[in-house]
């Protein structure tokens, strides 16, 4: 073998070593990196319960930081199954003025997010959701 296609072949046995390496490790995001604005953009965020479907929209910018709040500090991983499911407990649509930015739907263990699964560093306690939603749905009851 010449020296040539030794480091051809060293070249290519490198490359493949990068490939598979980069394959095995999963990107994580923080919520701001999925939102793709700053959070202090977000105007509108509204929430719907999986099992009523009832509807609360939130524009104070106290509730929107409330929320915010539950999702901060959280690292979202693309799930390894990313099987499609069906029903949810809430999904909330995030806004700046008219434009939606996202929607996250909660499924237990695991958030959607733009039709992929992420698994979140701490789960978000379905309880933190039901109190946030009973607060904002007092008396209200849209669909």
């Amino acid at each position: 073998m010449s020296a040539l296609h030794a480091r051809l072949a060293i070249g290519l046995l490198v490359l493949s070593l990068m490939a598979v390496i980069g394959g095995c490790i999963e990107e994580q995001h923080n919520f701001r990196g999925l939102l793709g604005v700053d959070p202090s953009e977000v105007t509108k965020i509204s929430l719907r319960c999986g099992t009523t479907g009832d509807l609360v929209t939130v524009e104070e910018e106290e509730g929107i930081k409330e929320f915010l709040a539950i999702l901060e500090g959280k690292t979202f991983q693309k799930a390894k199954d990313q099987t499609l499911r069906t029903g949810y407990q809430y999904y909330a649509d995030f806004f700046q003025d008219d434009k939606e930015l996202l929607r996250v739907t909660f499924q237990g263990e695991q958030v959607s997010i733009k039709q992929t699964y992420y698994d979140v560093s701490q789960s978000v306690p379905v309880e933190e959701l039901e109190a946030f939603f009973a607060r904002y749905n007092q008396g209200r009851h849209r669909r």
